[in-house]
C-alpha cells in the first residue's frame, strides 16, 4: 500500500463517492486501536470512517490487480 497516496486521499477528504449506501459494519476495534485512529481522524480533521473507507479501497484495488 503506498502510504504517502493513502494520506493525500484521506487529506483531501475525497475518497471515491458512494452512489448508494448500502450496509454499515460493526467493527470490533478494541480500545487501543479505536483510540489511535480517533486521535488521528481528530488530527487530521477527517471522520474515522473516511479513513477505514480509504484503507478499505486502497487494499481492495491492490488486490484485485494482483489476480
Amino acid at each position: 500500500m503506498e502510504i504517502k497516496k493513502i494520506d493525500d486521499i484521506i487529506k483531501s477528504h475525497q475518497p471515491k463517492p458512494c452512489t448508494k449506501q448500502v450496509g454499515v459494519m460493526g467493527l470490533c476495534l478494541g480500545e487501543e486501536l479505536h483510540t489511535r485512529l480517533k486521535h488521528f481522524a481528530y488530527v487530521n480533521k477527517v471522520k474515522m470512517s473516511v479513513i477505514i473507507k480509504t484503507l478499505l479501497i486502497t487494499y481492495l484495488d491492490e488486490k484485485e490487480v494482483g489476480e
